[in-house]
């Protein structure tokens, strides 16, 4: 009579509930990593049972397990497995990579915002993250925004679902306070994260003031009216329409491009980048454009 090897049980057991698991995951559309969590525990289970069973039928006073190595080896194969994707899934590193897998990188519309303006807002105050923005001038007496965002979705899910996702605005006395907020982002290796890229309109006759975060930025003027005031900012594009009554005015540059400039070289300290001022005119240069700490400054005139 051949002798009992512990684990020769376990291994048959263990491919056939794989099977069987494997086959009605396919018939009742189950989802496969939650399978492979749910049956591994089988495994010590028939493990056990096949012990307990050797020990209580053996026919010696003091009995010794006999194992059969080749299947214990591969029970604990699959054992580990089975046990790193539940770390896994416990973690939530499981769902992050089911979310990667499902993922696709996807364009889509922000949602579009507008406030009628009330004749006693005198100034605009536009703080921005790090997304490339867009500001353009306009005759009418409202605040726009629009724009595009670029973010990885699965089965059309939204990354920004409203306005309040991406942009803040408050009202105090004659100042309008309006702050661009960054996309959703997931610090994880399997998200390339949200990146937004937003269009203000601004009324042509009120004072702006724009904070960024050394982000890019294009202006589109026309008639401009008033002041407009920028600080921290890395490239800005200016774009210069039709025949405004403009000035320019830079401080603190990095690079000047364009070839009407009157322009101002200071001397850095301590070794410091040389920053480069300067000025362009357009008709008498009344209303002003004055832009501050910035990378590079780009100053184009359509008709």
């Amino acid at each position: 009579m051949k002798s009992w090897r512990v684990g020769s049980i376990s291994m048959g057991a263990a491919l056939v509930f794989l099977g069987m698991f494997l086959l009605l995951s396919q018939v009742l559309h189950w989802n496969i990593a939650n399978v492979l969590i749910a049956w591994w525990p089988l495994l010590l289970i028939i493990l056990g049972i096949e012990i307990l069973l050797s020990l209580y039928f053996s026919k010696h006073d003091k009995p010794i397990v006999k194992y059969d190595i080749l299947s214990i080896f591969f029970i604990g194969i699959i054992g580990m497995c089975g046990i790193a994707f539940t770390i896994f899934s416990s973690t939530g590193i499981l769902n992050k990579v089911t979310y990667a897998m499902a993922a696709e990188t996807k364009t889509l519309d922000l949602p579009k915002y507008n406030k009628t303006m009330d004749n006693h807002i005198k100034r605009i105050v536009v703080e921005t993250q790090n997304q490339p923005v867009t500001i353009e001038s306009t005759k009418e007496k409202s605040i726009s925004a629009f724009g595009t965002y670029t973010a990885e979705t699965v089965e059309n899910h939204s990354a920004i679902k409203t306005v309040d996702d991406y942009l803040m605005l408050e009202e105090k006395g004659d100042t309008v306070y309006l702050k661009l907020k960054d996309g959703p982002n997931q610090h994880d290796p399997f998200s390339n994260g949200t990146q937004v890229s937003a269009t203000v309109l601004i009324p042509e006759n009120v004072r702006l003031e724009v904070e960024g975060s050394f982000n890019p930025i294009t202006l589109k003027v026309r008639n401009l009216s008033n002041n407009w005031y920028l600080n921290s900012l890395s490239d800005v594009t200016i774009q210069v329409m039709g025949k405004p009554d403009l000035l320019v005015d830079a401080n603190q540059a990095d690079q000047l491009s364009g070839d009407s400039w009157i322009e101002m070289k200071e001397k850095g300290h301590n070794g410091d980048i040389e920053k480069k001022s300067g000025k362009m005119t357009f008709g008498d240069g009344t209303h002003h454009i004055v832009i501050t700490k910035s990378s590079a400054i780009s100053v184009t005139h359509l008709p």
